[in-house]
């Protein structure tokens, strides 16, 4: 589980724990209700996300902002014909 801050705006990062995604393959994350592209390491083995809390005191174009607890996130490889999805773990909104 992660926890995020409600005023808080920070990075969270998802290796890929079964090793190193293919180079024209993409991570996306299911979170606050949609599907949001991340960006994928040079290196292909780590996804990243900003995410915002509800009460940062100024929003970022490019942060999901996550409004109640996520208490499941989900992660999506498309790799024609195959779509693959698997759990991808939590977010705790804190104080």
């Amino acid at each position: 589980m992660a926890d995020l801050p409600r005023a808080g705006r920070e990075y969270f990062h998802w290796p890929m724990t079964s090793g190193v995604l293919p180079d024209e393959v993409e991570l996306e994350l299911f979170i606050a209700g949609g599907w949001h592209q991340t960006t994928i390491s040079d290196d292909r083995t780590t996804a990243t996300l900003l995410l915002q809390g509800p009460f940062a005191p100024t929003d970022d174009p490019s942060a999901v902002i996550v409004t109640v607890d996520q208490d499941r996130i989900q992660g999506r490889v498309v790799d024609n014909p195959e779509i693959l999805i698997r759990d991808a773990g939590y977010i705790r909104l804190i104080d």
